[in-house]
């Protein structure tokens, strides 16, 4: 079992400037700091990990990138319920696709997920993200195929600062991440009571939520972030050696959540289909 430390130390970084599909000094200069260790590349060999200078770039295929001058981050509440009334307005409610499912079972297995290609680093890999809804029924326009796509998301209503801190540090850091790497450029929360009632809204584009919380007291940093996941990455190369499609490899971050903890798993759970494993041949 391999396992990567790193320390999430927090640091203030300049604005960034990003252009479409690559992006350009991310946050600006910051790293992740790690414990360096074995070089073995034995499966199942026990190693840490890793010291991560600079910052990592981020390029995506097909994907929004919004600059310093993008919209403001958030809109009025009242403005997010009309918008969303006026969605609602515009749905066909004869649409045998959802006249289909009144009576029908429900399916949690199925969902709309979009591929993307994504960089960081120098580690380019592609992801499957499930997509709650987009804003508009057309498509979008081929250069930034993404831009329709919203994620929505609940949390209690915010009572009082120090529930505001807790939002702003743990809950839109998930947000962020989660849209972030796919490309989602915009999120939907719904703030609900004690009784599970959605009694505001608020629409945050994703680029800007690390803005809502530069500076403030323990703020996380997505320079470091980044730096880390591109420091994962390069770690996970150098211990994925078995060139198996039936092998797999368990990664897990477990109590007391201080380190990634990579195992090799053989072939006990192996999930490729075999007309995959077909194809391959």
């Amino acid at each position: 079992m391999a396992e990567v430390v790193a320390d999430a130390a927090q640091a203030h970084s300049p604005e960034h400037d990003q252009e479409q599909g690559q992006g350009k000094d991310l946050m600006g200069e910051a790293g992740t700091e790690a414990e360096a260790g074995s070089t073995d590349r034995n499966p199942g060999h026990k190693a840490r990990r890793l010291d991560n200078e600079g910052s990592a770039s981020v390029s995506r295929e097909g994907s929004f990138m919004q600059g310093d001058n993008a919209s403001t981050s958030t809109i009025d509440t009242q403005d997010s319920i009309e918008a969303l009334e006026e969605m609602v307005e515009r749905i066909d409610l004869q649409d045998p696709e959802l006249t289909g499912r009144l009576d029908g079972i429900v399916n949690t297995n199925l969902q709309y997920c979009t591929v993307a290609r994504t960089k960081i680093g120098g580690n380019s890999f592609i992801m499957a993200a499930e997509v709650d809804c987009t804003s508009e029924p057309k498509k979008p326009a081929p250069h930034n195929p993404l831009s329709n796509y919203i994620e929505l998301k609940t949390s209690r209503v915010i009572s009082n600062a120090r529930e505001q801190n807790n939002f702003e540090r743990h809950k839109l850091l998930k947000f962020w991440a989660q849209s972030f790497l796919p490309g989602v450029p915009t999120i939907i929360v719904g703030f609900r009571d004690d009784d599970g009632n959605v009694v505001a809204v608020e629409t945050f584009k994703t680029m800007e939520i690390p803005r809502l919380v530069r500076g403030k007291e323990g703020a996380w940093d997505t320079n470091i972030c980044i730096n880390f996941l591109d420091g994962m990455f390069n770690f996970l190369r150098k211990i994925i050696v078995v060139d198996d499609p039936e092998c797999t490899y368990t990664i897990r971050w477990a109590y007391p959540f201080k380190a990634i903890e990579v195992e090799f798993a053989g072939k006990r759970n192996s999930f490729l289909t075999e007309r995959y494993l077909r194809s391959l041949a």
